[in-house]
Formats: structure tokens, C-alpha cells, sequence
């Protein structure tokens, strides 16, 4: 595996600034109002996101860019009043982020998280609302986006959890949607900076780039997902395709990561058409990046790869 860089301009310094701000305020809040539980929660960050914390982790490059994408949609220089709008905005996708996180953790069985931490979720769930509804009233027109993103991701998390295959359109139309809520502070930025027509272009950019993040994790932990049982659009088509005695690793060698990638790099077309129609040098030079990081990837995994199946064949012509 390659080692993650930095590049120069990554990330946004302003959304670094607030990132840690709002970790902090978040912190101060649970240590508030649930001061039985505090310790526990603090306890299940530092397992999830080690001493580096969790705003450090979410500003990686191979990070979803959750908090850097209101930044992005507020465009050069905001003004005063923006900056607090988008303090607002990065504090719920903190709490939400983390409200989703609980419950797939939970749901899935995973060790690093104490089922009996559920009851959090109240509070997270409150955070992340609650900016909202400081910011517009309950008839204001992005509420709609707020149900429809938000909803959604709770309802194709249930049927992800419920499916045992995925070919391309379940992917398409389930698992790769787990990040349509990510439209919601953009969303938000956008009616507040009164440019409406620009949230539909950033919602499809969203759900794109949600797509090609969601594949990419499934690509490179294939051998993982396999090995925990995890079902996923590799996976599944691993069992599919793989040769009568074949082990799924073996055809992940063959042909399984020559597919990922070519099929990653179809969805990553889709990232560049939908970025294209948006005017937001960020986001385009996140994707730059983002790229250039997983060609990469991509070259260093596939000399690995290549290796071992050489060094399999081998071993086999020797029996």
C-alpha cells in the first residue's frame, strides 16, 4: 500500500481551522449534557480516529471530503457571515457523520464500538439538525433537500445491510448512495448565498464522487471484505466469476482487481463530467489530486498483485 501525501493547497486552511473548532465544540457538548457517557464516547473516538483525532482523519485526502465540500460551494474569500454559516454547517456534518457512523457499527457487528453507546445517537442527531433549523424556517424549499438526502441514507443503509449480492445497478442504486447526505450542507451554503439553481449540479457532482468513494474502499479492501464476510460489489462478483475450486483470492489475482480498476475508472469519468459542470476550482483540484493519488495506488497494488500471481503459478507448475 502507498503512503497518503499531502499535496501543496490540501486541505482548504480555512476548513482545517474550523474542522478543529468544531471537534472541539462537539466535545464540549457531550461533556455537557451526557456526563455519565462522556468518558465512553471519548473512548470510542480515540479507538476510531487515534490521538490524531477525528477532525484530523475526515481531512485526509482519501477521506471523503465531507467538510471541505461547503467550503468549496462558498467559493474565494467568504464573508463573516458565511464563515459562521459554514462553522454551523461543518458542526452537523460532525455529528451527523458521526450519528451514521454509531449506527453502522453497531448494525455491522464491529468490535471498536459498544452497542451501549447507541443512546449517543440522540444527541449527535440533535446536533445535526439543529443547525439547520437555526438557519431556515420549516417551509423553506431546503428541507426537501434535507429529507431526500438524509432519508435516503438511511434507507439504502437498511436494504445494504438485507443483501447478500451486488451486481452493478444494486450498486448503483443502494450501495453506492451511502454519501447522498453530503448534499446537505452544500445545500445549505447555497440557499444561504441565494444561488438555488446551483444545488441540483452540486447534488449530482455529490452522488458521483459518493460513488466512486464508496467503490474505491471496496475495491482495495476486496481481500478484506472477503475474509469478514462483508458483501460488496467485488465480492460479489468474485462469486460469481471465480472458477469451479477457485478461491475468491485467487480470482481477485486473475481478474477481479483488473475489473475494480477499470470499472473505478468509469465512475471516475462520471466525477470529471459532473465537476465540469460546476464553477469550483476546489472540488476540481480535489479530484486532480485525488486521482493522481489512486493511479498510484493502482500501480503500486498492481506490482504487488502481479507478484504473488507469478510466485502462485510457480508454486502450482512445481506440483
Amino acid at each position: 500500500m502507498t503512503k497518503e501525501h499531502t499535496p501543496p493547497g490540501f486541505p482548504h486552511p480555512l476548513a482545517v481551522a474550523v474542522a478543529h473548532d468544531v471537534a472541539v465544540r462537539l466535545d464540549h457538548c457531550v461533556a455537557q449534557w451526557l456526563p455519565h457517557s462522556v468518558e465512553l464516547v471519548r473512548a470510542w473516538w480515540r479507538r476510531l480516529y487515534g490521538e490524531a483525532g477525528l477532525a484530523a482523519a475526515l481531512l485526509r485526502l482519501r477521506s471523503f471530503p465531507l467538510l471541505h465540500l461547503p467550503f468549496w460551494a462558498a467559493g474565494d474569500d467568504p464573508s463573516a457571515e458565511l464563515r459562521r454559516t459554514l462553522a454551523d454547517v461543518s458542526y452537523s456534518s460532525l455529528s451527523g457523520y458521526l450519528f451514521i457512523r454509531l449506527v453502522d457499527d453497531v448494525v455491522d457487528g464491529d468490535t471498536d464500538t459498544d452497542p451501549a453507546l447507541l443512546p449517543v445517537g440522540a444527541l449527535l442527531h440533535s446536533e445535526f439538525s439543529g443547525a439547520y433549523s437555526a438557519l431556515f424556517p420549516a417551509d423553506h424549499h431546503f428541507w426537501e433537500v434535507y429529507r431526500s438526502g438524509w432519508y435516503a441514507t438511511a434507507d439504502v443503509a437498511v436494504a445494504d445491510a438485507r443483501i447478500d449480492d451486488i451486481d452493478v445497478p444494486t450498486f448503483r442504486a443502494v450501495s453506492g448512495r451511502k454519501l447522498d447526505a453530503a448534499v446537505i450542507p452544500v445545500a445549505a451554503v447555497l440557499y444561504q448565498t441565494d444561488r438555488p439553481e446551483q444545488v441540483a449540479p452540486w447534488s449530482a457532482a455529490i452522488k458521483a464522487l459518493g460513488r466512486w468513494q464508496q467503490f474505491h474502499n471496496d475495491l482495495f479492501d476486496g481481500l478484506k471484505d472477503r475474509t469478514h464476510r462483508n458483501v460488496t460489489l467485488i465480492t460479489s462478483r468474485g462469486e460469481r466469476r471465480r472458477h469451479v475450486g477457485e478461491d475468491f483470492a485467487a480470482w481477485f489475482l486473475r481478474e477481479g482487481f483488473s475489473w475494480g480498476v477499470a470499472h473505478l475508472a468509469e465512475l471516475g469519468d462520471e466525477v470529471v463530467a459532473a465537476t465540469e459542470r460546476l464553477d469550483s476550482s476546489g472540488l476540481s483540484e480535489y479530484v486532480r489530486l485525488r486521482f493522481e493519488d489512486v493511479e498510484e495506488r493502482i500501480a503500486t497494488t498492481s506490482t504487488s498483485l502481479g507478484a504473488v500471481h507469478r510466485l502462485v503459478g510457480a508454486l502450482q507448475r512445481r506440483e
